[in-house]
């Protein structure tokens, strides 16, 4: 193969002529063995690209003339050629979707699980606290809760409003868009929800497929080894534009609330778990303090097992996004990345459709005829499958 230090329109064709030469001399000498061993098939193609890629990159990597060679093209100056194929060969621009930041996907992550606890009640049932508190309707005094209520309260100036918040949940995945400040619904990511749920949806698809076809696997049949009925172009196509719509909508303030929003998601939880506060409520842990509140004085059955998992789990699957993990080529490398997300994706859809029939059943409305809710819950129809 030609010096990729020094190579030409010509050389560039004559290089990717060789590398179809060569993968055509693999399939006529191995015709057998990848007819009976479909992982080999895999490797031989996977290395086919990998050279290819490499070589590519190789181009990419060559420096160009001052003029980027368009005197060369045109015929003027001494570095006039008469072959087109002694031009610098035309080089790929950065893909796409390599050039995405994981850390502005590590901030959507997490504030997508702060929504989610918002969502729930947390910062509601905290601020019910406070004001029982001042109003000297619980018996509170000196100990721990009691403090953490008062900083909690003194420190409120020092933090973003509900209003902001609420505007950065909307700008960034749609949600809450009626609550949030004027003007903000004009930036509202409409697409989000959408590709959330098909990419979670395609992900436990392709999981559940490559339980089927282990269980094939470990049966021994000759005809299915090594096979998986998934499709990874579909997985990939479904993270890959969930991901694009993302980074769109990480610029802006979003690191910083996110890192706002866990501290005070902390200092609630902090509030919730003392141990002034769960004697009040004969409350176990700092959750079953959340629904205690949330069911004498706020009237709600708050869903905390339910949006808690939603918030665990969503936020596990948009971490994994950030990654490199979905433009893996490789089957058994694709296979095993997305192991990591293959319980988180089943688990999401089966909390988001337990939330669906809850409140179903809280509105007399089946859930499939109700406009979807800001709160992320997923309308389902029939047999169980996202709408």
């Amino acid at each position: 193969m030609s010096d990729p230090n020094n190579v030409g329109t010509g050389d560039a064709q004559s290089a990717y002529a060789k590398l179809a030469a060569l993968f055509d001399f693999l399939l006529e000498q191995y015709d057998e063995v990848l007819l009976k061993d479909p992982a080999f098939a895999q490797s031989v193609a996977n290395l086919s690209n990998v050279a290819e890629q490499q070589f590519e990159e190789s181009l990419r990597e060559q420096q160009d003339p001052p003029d980027s060679g368009i005197s060369s093209l045109i015929g003027l100056g001494g570095d006039a050629v008469d072959d087109l194929g002694k031009l610098p060969p035309p080089k790929l621009l950065p893909g796409f979707d390599e050039t995405v930041v994981s850390e502005r996907l590590l901030a959507l992550a997490d504030l997508y699980y702060i929504y989610q606890q918002e969502r729930l009640g947390v910062f509601r049932v905290v601020l019910k606290l406070q004001e029982l508190f001042k109003a000297g309707e619980l018996r509170l005094a000196d100990g721990r809760g009691a403090y953490a209520l008062y900083k909690f309260d003194q420190q409120s100036s020092l933090r973003s409003s509900r209003a902001e918040r609420f505007a950065a949940y909307c700008r960034s995945f749609g949600y809450g868009c009626a609550q949030a400040a004027a003007g903000a619904g004009d930036k509202r990511n409409a697409a989000f929800h959408g590709l959330l749920v098909h990419f979670i949806t395609e992900v436990a698809s392709y999981f559940r497929d490559t339980r089927i076809s282990e269980l094939f696997r470990e049966r021994q049949q000759v005809s299915l080894k090594e096979k998986s009925f998934g499709s990874i172009a579909t997985v990939r196509r479904a993270g890959l534009n969930l991901r694009s719509n993302l980074k769109e909508a990480s610029y802006g303030q979003v690191n910083v609330l996110r890192l706002e929003g866990m501290q005070l998601l902390r200092q609630a939880y902090t509030i919730l778990e003392a141990d002034d506060i769960r004697r009040e409520f004969a409350a176990e842990s700092g959750w079953d303090t959340l629904e205690q509140v949330g069911r004498r004085y706020l009237g709600e059955k708050l869903q905390a097992a339910s949006r808690s998992r939603l918030a665990v789990t969503g936020r596990s699957i948009l971490i994994w996004l950030a990654q490199p993990h979905i433009l893996l080529n490789g089957r058994a490398q694709f296979d095993t990345a997305l192991l990591k997300i293959g319980e988180s994706a089943e688990e999401w859809l089966t909390t988001a459709q337990t939330l669906s029939q809850e409140q179903e059943v809280q509105t007399g409305r089946p859930a499939a005829a109700a406009r979807p809710q800001p709160g992320n819950v997923v309308a389902f129809r029939g047999g169980g499958r996202p709408a």
